[in-house]
C-alpha cells in the first residue's frame, strides 16, 4: 500500500513538470492590463514602408521584429528572456520620454528610426519616428531612448555562451 502512495506521488510530481510552461511571467512593475504590451525599436525604410528592429513583450521576451511587404503584419523571431528588473526600468523610462516629447514624425528620405510603445488593453499607441542623420532638438530624448534600448540586445557571443 505504502509502494502504491509514493508511485501515484512520483506520478503527480513527474505530470506537472512535463505541462509546464516555458513563457515567463509577466513582468511585476506591470498590471494586467498591460499583458498585450509591446515596445518595438528599430530602423525605418520609407520607400520600402519596411520596419528592422527588436520587440519587447509584458513577459520581458526580447524577439527581432520585420514588417514589409513580405510580412505585413509583421513577424517575429525569439531572441532571449530579458532581465526584468532592466525591462521595467526602460519601461519607466519610455513613459517618461514619451511626456516630454509627446509627438515625433519627421522621417528622412531614404531612412528613419523608430520607437513605438503599444498597449491595447489601456488604449495606448506612441509611434516616434526620425532622420538618423540629425541630431534635432526634437529627437534628442528619443535618440537617447533607443540608445538605451539597445543596450539591452545582446551580443552574438553572448547568445552563443547561454547555449
Amino acid at each position: 500500500m505504502r509502494q502504491i502512495g509514493i508511485f501515484i506521488l512520483l506520478v503527480i510530481i513527474t505530470s506537472c513538470s512535463v505541462f509546464k510552461s516555458d513563457k515567463p511571467a509577466m513582468l511585476k512593475c506591470l498590471s494586467e492590463r498591460s499583458k498585450n504590451l509591446t515596445l518595438r525599436w528599430g530602423d525605418f525604410l520609407p520607400k520600402e514602408n519596411s520596419f528592422y528592429g527588436y520587440e519587447i513583450n509584458a513577459y520581458g521576451e526580447l524577439f527581432f521584429y520585420t514588417k514589409n511587404q513580405k510580412n505585413p503584419d509583421g513577424k517575429k523571431e525569439k531572441i532571449s528572456n530579458l532581465d526584468p528588473t532592466e525591462v521595467c526600468s526602460k519601461l519607466k523610462l519610455v513613459q517618461e520620454t514619451i511626456l516630454k516629447t509627446q509627438t515625433l514624425f519627421s522621417p528622412g528620405e531614404n531612412s528613419a528610426r523608430f520607437v513605438e510603445f503599444s498597449n491595447p488593453d489601456e488604449n495606448m499607441n506612441m509611434l516616434a519616428v526620425w532622420n538618423p542623420a540629425f541630431q534635432t532638438k526634437g529627437s534628442k530624448y528619443f535618440r537617447e531612448l533607443y540608445d538605451s534600448l539597445n543596450i539591452l540586445v545582446p551580443s552574438i557571443r553572448e547568445l552563443k555562451n547561454k547555449r
